[in-house]
């Protein structure tokens, strides 16, 4: 084939190429452009609007009777008032940062769960704090083969900076003990772990493991407290009436610090303050101190009673007394 044969077959497949290619501009328009955004969304409000019933009416999200995962809480306030069922109101217009955690635990138990050796969301009776009112809880993983109860916290970056500096809140390791109370009616537990795992960060291998040797004082004593807030409150009621026993317990004051509800409950009320708050112990110590100077002498005496910290006495020796049946009617 000739140059100028060649020419113009290259010349005829070029205009048949050019007869099919739509003109590009030169200089190409932004995306907005050649898409543009409707004037308000349309389709999204209603999405929205079913991720938030589905989020809200999910198992862990309707969960009534307190759980192992409260009992350990430093927030008496909310810790009383959840006891004695006076339900604190859901601030929050969606919890989708738990519901993320709530989505890689359902990961993890399903991946866990047709493996030999392990048993995933093993249900556990951790105590009553009446004869009629047992608290269970779930354990995220049970670990036969190494006698291990297994926690996920699927966390921020604060959080595991946190755990890194100062190890796990008491929240988490008083639940952590009535997960091995609960297991060890049946099995001989042998370790608790709390594993932190990263929900900002693109490795796993950025959180942080936490194993320790089955103590079961911190959940006997989350579980003494809270039947001794019941009793107080049970006997105030009698003594008194309802209206002063439901003061009694608003008097107990709010702990943003370790509290997710009462730091969103400040948030609410001075959104600009909340920076200051965070560093305190105490949220309304104001509301608080008022309530509890109008209280009559005795049940304002027994706000000092329950504690919010566990403080172990190192002359004391774990007992083997878990027996869930061993409480206070």
């Amino acid at each position: 084939m000739t140059d100028t044969t060649t020419q113009a077959v290259l010349a005829v497949a070029q205009a048949q190429q050019d007869a099919h290619t739509p003109h590009m501009p030169d200089t190409m328009p932004m995306a907005g452009e050649w898409m543009p955004a409707a004037p308000a969304p349309s389709v999204w409000p209603t999405i929205r609007e079913h991720i938030v019933d589905m989020v809200t009416h999910q198992p862990r999200s309707l969960q009534k009777e307190i759980g192992p995962s409260e009992l350990g809480t430093q927030c008496l306030h909310c810790l009383a008032r959840k006891l004695t069922g006076h339900a604190t109101s859901e601030i929050r217009d969606v919890a989708w940062l738990p519901f993320i955690g709530t989505s890689v635990h359902a990961q993890l138990e399903r991946m866990f769960g047709g493996l030999d050796g392990y048993e995933t969301e093993k249900t556990v009776l951790v105590g009553n704090l009446t004869d009629a009112r047992p608290i269970t809880g779930s354990i995220d993983l049970w670990d036969e083969k190494n006698a291990a109860t297994c926690d996920w916290k699927i966390v921020g970056n604060s959080t595991l900076d946190d755990a890194r500096r100062h190890g796990p809140s008491q929240q988490y390791k008083v639940q952590a003990s009535l997960y091995g109370i609960g297991m060890s009616h049946t099995h001989p537990v042998q370790t608790s772990c709390i594993y932190y795992l990263p929900r900002n960060q693109a490795s796993m291998d950025a959180g942080w493991v936490y194993e320790t040797p089955f103590d079961p004082r911190p959940g006997q004593w989350a579980l003494a407290r809270a039947r001794l807030i019941l009793t107080l409150y049970d006997s105030i009621r009698v003594e008194y009436g309802a209206s002063i026993a439901e003061q009694w317990v608003n008097a107990f004051p709010r702990n943003p610090e370790h509290c997710f509800h009462c730091r969103d409950e400040a948030q609410r009320k001075n959104p600009a303050d909340l920076a200051s708050l965070i560093g305190t112990k105490n949220v309304d110590a104001a509301d608080a101190r008022a309530l509890a100077d109008s209280l009559p002498a005795m049940p304002r005496a027994l706000l000092n009673v329950p504690q919010a910290d566990y403080r172990p006495q190192t002359t004391n020796k774990p007992t083997t007394d878990t027996n869930p049946k061993g409480s206070q009617s």
